[in-house]
């Protein structure tokens, strides 16, 4: 993220496109400083960058943030600089950001200077605290598995728990079935001690374990990869998703999310500050039959002017004129 401190041609302001920043296409006036862009009005070549390394100077700013519509600073000038505008303070918000991603537009040359540099620009902060680890997006067929592999997982402990439990009475009893009726009957077994019986208890479960542990359908994951990499492969060469214009096919990026593909329900946009400003208040909302909101739309009003109208109509035979 740079501060603009001069361009060129245009000394104090340049043109850029922050589509990769907030989604808008539109084109951005960001202006410069006013005391180093006068300092570098008329400047080419090798003099832009000796008068830039001439500046001296200290900008206090806010923590680095993911807010790339905000920004609020202060730049203040050096008072023995060899400038003019030695010791001048001056406000910096977001017109004199040139953030990281934005591209510029009939602009041949900008100059500025670092605010912030790699995992702290605007554009790749994150906004995680300190030992927290960013969470993997799944679809809800992964979701869904994972669930009903953790509740195989507890089925499997249970039930080689309840065979080990079934495998220690058998080896009480002296490992002799009771239904055969033997004759002579077994020989007593000596009682264990705590130690042999925990023993003897863990090595019932383990076999029980490796008996049992095909319950988890490990190679489900294997199948649901592949599937989606035949999936990802079908999109990405379907051409009813290619541009001609810009020449560009359809690119997966994530391919555990295709199967959540056409099963959005709402969308919940705001797309204001292109064509209009960036105002808006809240008048009327209909739900359920309900209005809610006191605030007269444009359409409602032009509906009670023509009642006005038609009922005065009405009662003089005549309309009244409108201003």
């Amino acid at each position: 993220d740079l501060l603009l401190l001069g361009a060129s041609p245009e000394a104090g302001s340049a043109w850029v496109n922050t589509k990769p920043l907030d989604g808008e296409s539109d084109t951005k006036l960001r202006m410069a400083v006013a005391p180093t862009s006068l300092q570098l009005e008329g400047l080419r070549g090798p003099e832009v960058a000796e008068r830039l390394a001439r500046f001296d100077g200290t900008l206090l700013c806010e923590l680095p943030n993911d807010k790339v519509n905000d920004f609020v600073g202060r730049l203040q000038l050096c008072p023995s600089g060899p400038h003019k505008f030695g010791g001048a303070r001056v406000t910096v918000d977001r017109d004199n950001m040139l953030l990281r991603g934005c591209q510029l537009r009939n602009t041949e040359a900008a100059f500025g200077m670092v605010v912030s540099a790699g995992v702290e620009c605007k554009i790749n902060f994150s906004g995680k605290k300190l030992g927290e680890f960013e969470t993997e997006r799944t679809g809800h067929i992964a979701s869904a598995v994972n669930i009903d592999v953790a509740g195989v997982a507890v089925l499997l402990v249970l039930v080689c728990c309840v065979g080990a439990s079934g495998a220690m009475i058998w080896m009480r009893d002296g490992g002799n079935p009771w239904y055969l009726a033997l004759d002579p009957p077994p020989p007593a077994v000596e009682p264990w001690t705590l130690l042999e019986t925990t023993y003897q208890f863990l090595c019932q479960l383990g076999r029980f374990f490796l008996l049992s542990y095909q319950f988890i359908p490990v190679s489900l994951y294997v199948s649901m990869s592949m599937v989606c990499s035949f999936n990802s492969y079908f999109v990405t060469n379907d051409l009813r998703l290619y541009d001609e214009e810009q020449d560009e096919p359809c690119r997966v990026r994530s391919m555990a999310l295709l199967e959540d593909l056409g099963q959005v329900t709402h969308v919940f946009s705001d797309k204001t500050g292109t064509l209009t400003a960036n105002h808006m208040e809240f008048r009327r909302c209909l739900v359920g039959g309900v209005a809610y909101g006191s605030g007269a739309t444009a359409i409602s009003a032009f509906l009670d002017a023509q009642g006005r109208i038609g009922r005065a109509t009405a009662a003089t035979g005549t309309a009244p004129p409108i201003c």
